[in-house]
């Protein structure tokens, strides 16, 4: 088939009808392992009818009869299937596209000068361009046709979409596109020649015209000239050129765009033998998607560590914690801690710096000490408290109780709960403290309100400070206990009766 389309405005002239030309039944859009490169398939088959780059029914894909001879070269049938896509300027075009024909695979490479021939009809709007890509030469209806199937080509241009300038994903999306597609014949040895259209310059032929190429292809004819001169066109049109150039284009396709990009979270610093977290943030642009589960890894350092997967929400980004336990011998430095997000074929990787310091050294056994207590009475006692001054050789929280022994507690009701077992004591007051290695602090422990006027009823008894203290380690020291003995406690109080 060799119908001449005209660009606008300059009419078609349909010189002869043979099998063998194609038309485009579909255009689908879709990305290798969710964010990979932008795959545009185009789907075409032969037909009778003329060039087609509006998805047509494919019901009107005719079967072949006979092998498509053209007699536009001397390629023995074979043709070349020309391409061009209008793409937005911010992708990356593919260096060559898979073609899959009933004739075996082929390989489409870029085409300047069909694009050139594209453009020239219809300039591209700014920021986009048209790309032309050129097939090797095959048989659209293969070397054995088939009397019921239809040759069906399919094109599938995988196009890049390059992370933005400050390393977050294709952010441009969704990507319209156009695509124009047409056939050349080649003369045996020029297939590398740049695309020569035909003329359309000659005005449409007439009805009677039509009828004397349709009496004269019946007849046998098989050349543009002898098909023209039969029909009595005066001064035929130039065919010297081998390419059908097909101006129209699709109308525009709008194909959806999903990209990842795993960003430092800023650094962090830890020092030998201790736990630290690196942030990073996981940016995901383009709609969710059920298939946007990707696998998450770390590495970098040793002890690293993170979740198994992350399934991120459409134009989202994730803080996504990579645990390092850092080795007690690893050597102080900086060191590349790496999230890497993969799905399939497709990885995306983000660096973090780990500062890494020497560990302090390491700290002496913890010790507790605990002073005299200096000598109180039984009415500083209950009114302030007893004082006790204690001591750690390390930073340390130490536990500080005022105890009395249980049986001068229980003649006169103080109850408790027992706090120290080895000794039956009642506690009577309680102070917790952090202190400071190697300094030594006093505290007061005071008497619980309930025991204050119970204790007057006392004669000499015994009271006890009893400490003890741990450190950030989780070493615990021995309970250290001092005593101080108090006077009875009456002392000229009306009413109170000491007790023995």
């Amino acid at each position: 088939m060799f119908k001449k389309l005209a660009a606008t405005g300059v009419a078609v002239i349909a010189v002869v009808a043979l099998t063998g030309c194609l038309e485009i039944t579909d255009q689908q859009s879709s990305q290798v392992d969710v964010i990979g490169p932008l795959r545009l398939t185009t789907t075409l088959c032969t037909t009778n009818g003329s060039l087609g780059n509006a998805p047509a029914d494919p019901s009107s894909c005719t079967p072949a009869s006979s092998t498509s001879t053209s007699p536009f070269g001397g390629s023995g049938g074979r043709e070349q299937l020309l391409l061009a896509y209008l793409v937005p300027t911010t992708i990356t075009p593919p260096a060559t596209i898979a073609l899959t024909t009933v004739d075996g695979p082929q390989t489409m490479s870029p085409d300047f000068s069909y694009a050139a021939v594209v453009e020239t009809a219809n300039p591209a709007p700014a920021g986009e361009h048209w790309l032309g890509f050129r097939s090797t030469l095959f048989d659209p209806r293969g070397s054995t046709p088939s009397a019921t199937d239809p040759g069906v080509v399919t094109a599938a241009a995988d196009f890049g979409l390059p992370p933005a300038s400050d390393g977050g994903p294709f952010a441009s999306g969704p990507v319209t596109y156009r695509v124009n597609f047409g056939e050349r014949y080649p003369a045996a040895g020029n297939e590398d020649a740049p695309v020569q259209c035909y003329s359309t310059s000659t005005p449409p032929l007439t009805v009677a015209q039509r009828a004397k190429a349709r009496r004269a292809i019946r007849r046998g004819a098989r050349s543009v000239r002898s098909v023209a001169k039969a029909a009595g066109v005066i001064g035929p049109p130039d065919f010297s050129g081998d390419t059908n150039c097909n101006i129209a284009t699709t109308d525009p396709i709008t194909a959806d765009t999903r990209d990842l990009a795993v960003l430092p979270g800023g650094g962090a610093t830890a020092t030998q033998g201790s736990t630290v977290t690196v942030p990073f943030n996981v940016k995901f642009a383009g709609p969710a998607s059920p298939d946007a589960t990707f696998a998450l890894s770390a590495s970098g350092v040793p002890g690293t560590s993170v979740a198994p997967s992350i399934t991120p929400a459409g134009d989202s980004t994730t803080m996504v914690p990579v645990t390092v336990a850092v080795p007690a011998d690893l050597a102080p430095g900086t060191y590349d801690v790496h999230l890497t997000a993969t799905k399939g074929a497709q990885a995306r990787t983000g660096t973090t710096r780990l500062t890494v310091t020497a560990a302090p050294p390491p700290l002496p056994p913890l010790t507790e000490t605990l002073d005299e207590l200096p000598q109180s009475t039984l009415a500083s006692v209950t009114t302030t408290g007893q004082p006790a001054t204690v001591g750690c050789n390390v930073n340390c929280a130490a536990t500080v109780d005022l105890l009395m022994y249980k049986p001068p507690a229980d003649r006169v009701g103080i109850a408790a709960r027992r706090k120290w077992h080895a000794v039956p004591t009642v506690l009577l007051g309680r102070v917790k403290v952090d202190l400071s290695g190697g300094a030594k602090q006093t505290v007061t422990v005071a008497v619980k309100d309930s025991a204050k006027d119970k204790l007057h009823n006392l004669g000499k008894f015994t009271l006890l400070i009893r400490t003890t203290a741990v450190d950030s380690r989780g070493q615990r020291t021995p309970a250290l206990v001092r005593k101080v003995r108090l006077k009875p406690g009456c002392a000229g109080r009306a009413g109170c009766v000491p007790r023995r």
